[in-house]
């Protein structure tokens, strides 16, 4: 899992691409991007509207809040996090207590407000595997971004935009450290979505090194690392972008540590019958997929892929 535990380590698509190909200042960052490629395009991504709601979780340090996983506001105070941010002990309690906890976006952004942790939740059958590692916390603040929408559908072979506040790195070295300010977003095939796991490799971009469906790493691919646990995988997908998975960790080769091209990361999915269940238990909207799906079908945006129901397992 990429958590910081606390008590231990602590720690149409065309259209849009394109778009995202212009310059910006050099920002300190998350996510882990190409070597090949140049980090202004992904920062561009991560600042496209459809992607407002994730958020940074914090843990207070004398005063100021130090960046300990990512989120993603799904109500109006409700935010959707990992539950081994949390619950590092897999016991079923929180680790330390939930008013050490903020929950903001990155600086930069127009109206920026930060809120405090007031309650929470942790999924009931959490057991240290991607497939119900959720959270659902209370902020005390309207923090006036737009919510996300979430999406249980099935989501095999499709592109998702991941968006995290955790370690920036290269796809080649040793992630820097933590980004805190400033969010990052890199896209992926998303090769294995089930209801245990979805799951994306990180295809090298000089050689083979797929583990799952193509070798041709897409233009913007990336994955998580550090910092990045409960951030949001986002269905890169007009008109309502929805979110489908929540990170959970990854698999990096050798065992080196997360990072590196030719890895993978994992989410817990949302479209998991008992992760709908707890989410609406707790006043969160999960729409039927079938509600969804026809609607894209009207509007002929909707490719539907097979599902090969291989997972994969942290």
């Amino acid at each position: 899992m990429y958590t910081m535990r606390i008590k231990t380590q602590h720690i149409p698509l065309l259209m849009l691409v394109a778009a995202t190909m212009i310059s910006f200042s050099p920002r300190s960052d998350a996510i882990i991007i190409r070597h090949d490629q140049n980090i202004n395009n992904y920062d561009a991504l991560a600042d496209f509207s459809s992607f407002a709601a994730a958020g940074w979780l914090g843990l207070d340090s004398f005063g100021t809040p130090k960046k300990h996983c990512s989120g993603t506001l799904i109500t109006s105070n409700k935010v959707l996090t990992a539950a081994h941010c949390l619950d590092g002990n897999v016991d079923g309690l929180f680790d330390v207590g939930l008013e050490n906890f903020q929950f903001g976006f990155e600086e930069n952004l127009p109206g920026n407000f930060v809120g405090n942790v007031t309650t929470g939740v942790i999924h009931p059958l959490w057991n240290n595997t991607a497939t119900y590692d959720l959270a659902i916390l209370t902020i005390d603040t309207i923090l006036g971004i737009t919510p996300a929408q979430l999406y249980a559908g099935n989501v095999q072979g499709r592109i998702g935009a991941m968006v995290g506040y955790g370690v920036q790195g290269y796809g080649t070295e040793v992630p820097k450290d933590i980004g805190a300010d400033d969010r990052l977003a890199a896209l992926n095939i998303m090769d294995i979505a089930n209801h245990a796991v979805i799951a994306t490799d990180f295809d090298h971009p000089d050689f083979t090194t797929d583990i799952w469906g193509t070798n041709i790493p897409h233009v913007l691919e990336g994955s998580t690392c550090f910092g990045d646990s409960g951030g949001p995988l986002f269905l890169f997908q007009s008109p309502d972008y929805p979110v489908v998975g929540v990170v959970h960790g990854g698999l990096e080769p050798g065992l080196i540590g997360c990072g590196y091209e030719g890895g993978q990361a994992t989410w817990a999915p949302i479209r998991n019958p008992d992760n709908v269940s707890f989410l609406r238990a707790h006043g969160v909207s999960v729409p039927e997929p079938q509600t969804i799906l026809l609607f894209l079908l009207g509007l002929g945006m909707l490719a539907i892929t097979p599902h090969i129901g291989v997972h994969s397992k942290r």
